[in-house]
């Protein structure tokens, strides 16, 4: 978890990791304010191994066009 201390929000940044610690999801707060969420392309496909492939969550929904890595 990422806090900025010049905002009013409790964090701005947190990463979940799986028990064997793997990045599982991601979510922050866009330069305009926006929260933003990315998870693994495993829970959008209904796998049980985490891929590495990120798919951003667009009003609740997995958008799956887009698939990502963080590095």
């Amino acid at each position: 978890v990422y806090d900025d201390p010049s905002t009013t929000r409790p964090e701005e940044y947190v990463e979940l990791y799986d028990s064997a610690g793997e990045l599982a999801a991601v979510g922050w707060f866009d330069q305009f304010g926006i929260q933003r969420m990315a998870i693994d392309r495993a829970f959008v496909d209904g796998g049980d191994k985490l891929q590495g492939v990120f798919v951003a969550i667009v009003d609740g929904e997995a958008y799956r066009a887009s698939g990502f890595r963080l590095c």
